[in-house]
């Protein structure tokens, strides 16, 4: 969450602004009012005085219920409190990165690979087989992508709000010198494939190959955001569900 980040329960200035957020929501609702809001926020209903509400308004109310009321609001009502009261709620860079990638990744280059079994540093490619979208947990797989001039590559993983960066060598490093034409990866420190398998999760995942003239990309959204608009990088994505 982002509590500690973008609202500051002791500022009455923020706590302040919770209430537009309260009032909006009464006033799509057919039969709640802001206070009733307020109740469901805090597990309520709590004896309030008659001037309660006012003091929301002014932002003249405890810490503890400000912080109840802004977690409550940022899970269940983002949307219109973001287009609100957008200073508390700001849209969480991993969203921002999120809609970049949807926006300018190219689909169909980025490819992945399952491996039938037993697929270990050598192997028959026959084993081998092209997945469309649907991997089994424990099956083994690794990624491949055509590429027109040399270049470096960063993978992130992408889990619901999470963007996690790969090792994509055998030297844990999180790029990989790409070559001209087909690469494959992850790869042993000798460029011999390293198959990798999802375990526990199950569900789409996304994958954004993020290539690079340089290796410099940043490995956080919040460092991406401020990177990608300069850095004349190009961005590759592929969704891979994940079933029993």
């Amino acid at each position: 969450m982002h509590v500690a980040m973008s609202f500051d329960a002791k500022n009455p200035l923020h706590r302040k602004q919770l209430f537009p957020v309260l009032r909006a929501l009464a006033d799509l609702s057919v039969d709640k009012s802001p206070l009733e809001f307020l109740n469901d926020a805090t597990s309520g209903p709590v004896t309030r005085g008659t001037d309660y509400l006012s003091n929301v308004r002014k932002g003249n109310f405890a810490e503890s219920i400000a912080k109840q009321l802004y977690l409550w609001l940022e899970e269940n009502h983002f949307e219109l409190a973001h287009k609100i009261s957008a200073e508390i709620f700001p849209i969480p860079p991993a969203v921002q990165w999120g809609r970049i990638v949807k926006a300018n990744a190219s689909r169909g280059q980025l490819a992945v690979v399952t491996h039938q079994s037993g697929f270990g540093a050598l192997a028959r490619a026959s084993k081998a087989q092209r997945a469309e979208a649907s991997i089994k947990l424990n099956e083994y797989f690794h990624f491949e992508m055509e590429v027109a001039a040399a270049g470096y590559l960063t993978l992130f993983q992408h889990v619901g709000s999470e963007w996690a960066p790969l090792e994509l060598n055998g030297d844990d490093d999180l790029f990989l010198a790409l070559s001209v034409g087909l690469n494959r990866f992850p790869v042993l420190t000798g460029g011999q494939i390293d198959p990798i398998c999802e375990q526990r999760d199950l569900g789409p995942q996304e994958f954004v190959a993020v290539v690079s003239k340089v290796n410099d990309v940043p490995l956080t959204p919040r460092q991406l955001l401020n990177w990608y608009p300069q850095s004349g990088s190009t961005l590759y994505s592929l969704t891979i569900d994940f079933t029993k």
